[in-house]
């Protein structure tokens, strides 16, 4: 499965509560904490999450930290300190998935602790609080 974040797929099509309005291929996160529900065929094996996109990084925000929740069950742990495309991948076992008839919910928390406002650090007069701009979701067989 590969969704694509922003207007041309996803939307707003699964994002819970911590985005910022999607626009053309992508979404920022707004604050410390991007909630995005997902409902898929609960493999047989574990899977791979991939999430592309890049962080908001400068030299007044030096790094971003991002964690990784799925159901509750942390996934992965990310300390990104490069303005370019990055990749999260995470491995996801079927017992993380909530079963819901005949699909599984995988409900996904990134906490960004280090998401900033640019207008407060003076790089622009952007008022979101960013991270990280999701770009991608695939879901893979590992």
């Amino acid at each position: 499965m590969m969704r694509l974040f922003g207007t041309e797929d996803i939307d707003r099509q699964g994002l819970v509560s911590g985005w910022a309005e999607p626009e053309d291929a992508h979404v920022w996160n707004n604050g410390p904490v991007a909630a995005l529900s997902i409902a898929m065929n609960i493999p047989d094996e574990p899977c791979r999450l991939v999430v592309e996109g890049e962080p908001f990084v400068s030299s007044r925000q030096p790094m971003q930290e991002i964690t990784l929740y799925g159901n509750g069950i942390w996934l992965g742990f990310w300390r990104l300190r490069n303005a370019e495309p990055s990749v999260m991948e995470a491995l996801v076992e079927p017992e993380t998935f909530f079963r819901r008839g005949e699909e599984g919910v995988l409900n996904l928390a990134w906490y960004i602790p280090t998401s900033v406002r640019p207008s407060d650090i003076g790089v622009s007069g952007d008022g979101r609080e960013l991270g990280f701009v999701f770009r991608t979701l695939v879901v893979k067989s590992s």
